[in-house]
């Protein structure tokens, strides 16, 4: 699976509105926890900070440097 293939999933994932009810029901610390991990293995990289705090997926710009 190539990075296009990966981002396209990622795409439709998103715009799944399923997606909105299965995080609500997963508790924030869960999540967190989850964020954390997929940041220290180098899968996303948080961008600003406290409420304004997104995430991106380090992949994208992983070969790119």
């Amino acid at each position: 699976m190539d990075k296009s293939e990966i981002k396209k999933l990622i795409d439709e994932a998103i715009k799944n509105p399923e997606l909105e009810k299965l995080l609500s029901s997963v508790a924030r610390p869960t999540i967190n926890a989850d964020l954390q991990k997929m940041q220290k293995i180098g899968l996303i990289k948080a961008i600003g900070t406290a409420k304004q705090r997104y995430y991106e997926p380090s992949f994208y710009t992983y070969r790119q440097k």
